[in-house]
């Protein structure tokens, strides 16, 4: 099989060849360093231009929106090492104050969409512009047949709330709920109708990232979820027209009934720390595809032979009947070891 082969089969809840790996992300300092290279040869996420409107993917020249292509994974890393894809980022500007951390990282302080005056600030690249995805078609040409290259984007939710600020939501919730709806409108009228570009130009999957959860459990609750959120989310989900995995982090079982209603192919990361992998396997793993459950601060803190352990177990639990692939339960950031995430890969190649 081909990777992309490979992890299409996985998404239809079949067996493939062996188990698919691949992450959301792995940081660029990590894929550096075990490919022995100060430089790679294209840029990954957290190495595009910095500035407020680079928390999306899409920089303004002479009034004229233009794609700023970033990688989860550098392809000469997917490569290398065996892995079955990497993504393409297409999320939307986010608007919001940036606060700047160590080494000039940047994080953001707080959302500005907060009032109705507010909203004069938002302003999208028009997803039926085809020169957006140019570079894109060039990438999906030379890798798209071999690899499971995936559009990344966000359904909507995850935009709306960090350009509002959770404590800025919260307000509007009980003061002006209707600007949630309009901010809503906004982002999930925009990736509607960027989905239904992104499915025609040969993507394997596209990967949606809308945090929704804290690791003690949902970010509201599930009647608010049901009410503001999810038909927002089916707006989206509806236009969409290849497979396609739903990503939020924390604890989403008081929602997972409602969630997969989306009708989603594939559901990320399953942290291990709050969600039982297993116990979902048993319960939906007939409905949907489970990614993730490498725990990330085993692969911080532990050994290779831990992380072997853990991968091999990990598939000879979940791998059976297909409907596993394999990734971190989250991604893979600067503090985890290289040598652990060779551990990762290796054990795949062992035991998948």
């Amino acid at each position: 099989m081909t990777s992309r082969e490979r992890v299409l089969t996985a998404l239809n809840l079949k067996k493939p060849d062996r188990v698919p790996f691949l992450d959301a992300y792995i940081d660029p300092n990590i894929q550096r360093a075990l490919l022995r290279t100060e430089r790679l040869s294209v840029p990954t996420i957290s190495e595009t231009t910095p500035g407020w409107e680079s928390w999306g993917s899409f920089e303004r020249q002479d009034n004229k929106f233009k794609l700023r292509l970033a990688y989860s994974i550098s392809p000469e890393f997917v490569e290398k090492f065996g892995l079955d894809g990497f993504g393409i980022d297409f999320l939307p500007p986010l608007f919001v104050k940036v606060k700047y951390g160590k080494q000039g990282r940047e994080f953001i302080a707080d959302g500005l969409l907060t009032s109705d005056k507010a909203l004069k600030l938002v302003t999208l690249p028009d997803p039926a512009d085809e020169s957006l995805y140019e570079p894109a078609r060039k990438i999906l040409e030379r890798y798209g047949n071999e690899y499971a290259v995936h559009g990344r984007i966000r359904l909507g939710v995850s935009p709306a709330l960090l350009s509002m600020g959770i404590e800025g939501f919260s307000y509007v919730l009980q003061d002006n709920p209707a600007l949630i709806e309009k901010v809503l409108d906004i982002y999930t009228d925009w990736s509607a109708e960027l989905v239904k570009h992104l499915s025609k130009l040969g993507f394997a999957f596209l990967w949606a990232f809308d945090d929704i959860a804290y690791n003690s459990g949902p970010m509201f609750s599930p009647s608010v979820f049901r009410e503001i959120f999810l038909p927002q989310m089916k707006k989206v989900a509806n236009g969409i027209r290849i497979p396609w995995v739903y990503h939020s982090d924390g604890n989403l079982t008081p929602l997972l009934d409602d969630l997969l209603t989306l009708e989603m192919n594939g559901l990320h990361p399953i942290q291990p720390d709050v969600m039982d992998i297993v116990e979902l396997k048993k319960d939906y793993g007939n409905k949907i595809c489970l990614l993730g459950n490498i725990d990330v601060g085993l692969l911080a803190k532990g050994i290779p032979e831990e992380v072997e352990k853990e991968v091999k177990e990990k598939i000879e639990t979940l791998a059976a009947d297909g409907g596993y692939i394999l990734t971190s339960g989250n991604s893979i950031p600067s503090y985890c070891k290289p040598e652990n995430v060779i551990a990762v890969i290796r054990a795949v190649h062992k035991y998948g």
